[in-house]
């Protein structure tokens, strides 16, 4: 018999724990092929990656797929606030208002630095709900290249990619209001 097969005959199901790393210790406490924690965990990356009417089965499946997957890595050092606003790579925009323009500066500069900053650390506080592989698509698909840690992303570019993957912050209950695409899509217009 293989690993594999082993896996397959719903093992996981009777054995699964609260974390990954216990419900593997489960599954290789009653091995009966005396296989390494190494080898099952591989092997249950191989099997629940391959077969999606085996990882869909279950919800022990699919929890342990979850866990098995990797998720979003954002730079850390940008969630500090004073660096944030010392490495600003990108230029503000630029806002007409009805006070003078020396003023202007120091007020609309202000006032997009802590936008972006707040939708930073809401990316960063939930980087454990976000698949890297979703990050890293749509970094792929950005006009300028922005880095999978969002290092270099802009105020936009932030929302632009909540708004896109909105169903992974809706399931996870993330956003307090009733409809949050609806402010994003406002503040995207008055941008």
């Amino acid at each position: 018999m293989k690993i594999s097969t082993w896996i397959k005959s719903g093992v996981i199901d009777k054995n699964i724990k609260d974390s990954l790393d216990s419900t593997v210790e489960s599954l290789h406490s009653i091995c009966p092929l005396r296989a390494n924690k190494k080898s099952i965990h591989e092997s249950l990356r191989d099997v629940l990656d391959r077969d999606q009417s085996f990882r869909e089965k279950t919800m022990a499946n699919i929890q342990v797929h979850k866990w098995l997957s990797p998720t979003a890595k954002f730079n850390k050092k940008r969630y500090d606030r004073s660096s944030a606003i010392a490495n600003r790579e990108n230029p503000l925009p630029v806002e007409e208002f009805s006070f003078l323009t020396n003023k202007q500066r120091a007020i609309v500069k202000t006032f997009y630095t802590l936008i972006e900053l707040e939708l930073y650390t809401f990316l960063y506080d939930h980087a454990g709900i976000i698949p890297a592989k979703i990050v890293k698509t749509f970094s792929k698909k950005q006009r300028l290249k922005i880095k999978t840690d969002f290092e270099n992303a802009d105020t936009l570019t932030m929302i632009n990619f909540i708004t896109e993957n909105l169903i992974i912050f809706m399931n996870k209950s993330v956003f307090y209001n009733e409809n949050p695409l609806e402010v994003f899509m406002d503040y995207k217009k008055s941008v």
